[in-house]
């Protein structure tokens, strides 16, 4: 994967992104919608500085957030990790499924937390995200128990990360 390019997201990526993030609507496990995520929430993401691109040829395969901030509704469960980051909204272009994108973006993630000083990665998978549950197994997340968040029942994962 040496031809692909991993970088923050620049403000002038958010249609691109949004292209991308509804090309997944109505996909396995995909919660999102028209409405969600959006253009506000892809620039807060870009202005916080936790969200990321994966590039293939100049054009944006991957994306995902990383993030500490990641509120109430998570920070009250517990987690391995004394100063973990959220990942949240991953997404891999239709046309790269299948070819260990998904993985790639988290790997590379997990390496940008490391940088950052975080000792944990966590993340929500819907129960009918069977990608995302295949993913987090391959790459050594352990799985918490099922939650129920924004009328979703979800699994919670986490990465503990030696920094």
């Amino acid at each position: 994967m040496s031809d692909f390019e991993f970088s923050l997201a620049k403000i002038r990526d958010v249609p691109e992104i949004l292209r991308l993030y509804r090309s997944l609507i109505g996909t396995p496990g995909c919660t999102w919608s028209e409405d969600y995520p959006n253009t506000k929430i892809a620039e807060e993401d870009i202005n916080n500085g936790s969200l990321y691109v994966l590039r293939n040829d100049g054009e944006i395969v991957a994306v995902a957030s990383m993030s500490a901030d990641f509120g109430d509704n998570l920070r009250r469960f517990e987690w391995y990790s004394a100063k973990p980051c959220e990942m949240a909204r991953l997404g891999v272009a239709p046309s790269m499924h299948g070819r260990g994108i998904g993985a790639h973006m988290m790997r590379m993630l997990a390496q940008a937390a490391r940088d950052r000083g975080f000792d944990g990665m966590i993340m929500l998978a819907t129960k009918q995200s069977t990608a995302a549950f295949a993913l987090g197994e391959k790459l050594g997340y352990f799985q918490h128990d099922d939650v129920t968040l924004y009328d979703v029942r979800f699994r919670r994962f986490e990465l503990v990360l030696f920094v």
